[in-house]
């Protein structure tokens, strides 16, 4: 008996000693930080354990997916959002953190002339020469850049010009010759070879996406989100950086 009772208890510590089953962690991201993801997943799930199942789209794509009500872990989207879900209650205060950030910019198809956007005069210039310009209507750089054409008082000279597309499409419009420009964030452009950088908006005009993380209150794997959100703003800073982003602390 006592042989018995001594190795169910063996079995039963053994047990409680095994490590957690790999589980999947749903990500809902903006499309731009999909060259990160794809950078600093494979040593995130060889230390874990866990897979990260992205779900990409603009920050107006995913706010209406969270708002329909899919689900997911783990919200990586401008940081205004996220503190948005957090006040309804989507979103744990408690694990919220800043994440990355980069500043708006210009491109154009690889080898076509770069126009100068240095100043705000020659950005003005540049803006109404173009023969077309591709932009995320719905996400934050596309918004900012709205705004930016009201500032100038050329909102509605540009506006028949001006083609709004999700972020999967940005960038492809350039480089296929349907637009001049595309106007998305840097670690965006650089993720397309097909198309080349100009530059980033100037200073007077510029505005950061900012990206925030946050844990979903109804996550089904909120253990592995806050893993993944510590990773994030840790382990995976250098390769983060590498694509092109600044890191938190600003």
């Amino acid at each position: 008996m006592k042989r018995l009772l001594a190795a169910g208890l063996v079995a039963a510590i053994g047990a409680l000693a095994q490590p957690g089953e790999a589980a999947d962690i749903r990500l809902f991201a903006g499309a731009g930080f999909k060259s990160a993801v794809d950078q600093i997943a494979p040593e995130f799930e060889r230390k874990t354990g866990d897979k990260i199942v992205p779900v990409y789209g603009s920050e107006g794509g995913l706010t209406k997916r969270i708002n329909d009500g899919e689900s997911f872990d783990v919200l990586l989207i401008g940081a205004s959002t996220v503190d948005g879900f957090i006040k309804q209650g989507k979103l744990d205060a408690a694990t919220r953190k800043d994440v990355a950030r980069a500043g708006v910019a210009v491109a154009v198809r690889k080898g076509e002339p770069k126009p100068d956007i240095g100043s705000v005069a020659a950005f003005k210039a540049a803006i109404l020469n173009a023969k077309g310009i591709a932009y995320i209507g719905d996400g934050h750089s596309g918004e900012h850049f709205a705004e930016i054409m009201q500032r100038l008082g050329i909102a509605e000279q540009v506006k028949p010009k001006l083609k709004s597309m999700p972020p999967a499409q940005v960038t492809k419009a350039t480089a296929n010759g349907e637009t001049e420009w595309a106007v998305w964030h840097a670690p965006g452009i650089n993720s397309d070879p097909a198309v080349e950088l100009v530059g980033t908006l100037p200073t007077e005009l510029q505005d950061y996406v900012s990206l925030s993380a946050g844990v979903s209150t109804a996550a089904t794997n909120a253990g592995g989100g806050k893993a993944l959100i510590a990773f994030l703003t840790s382990d995976a800073i250098p390769a983060i950086k590498a694509k092109g982003w600044q890191t938190a602390p600003y």
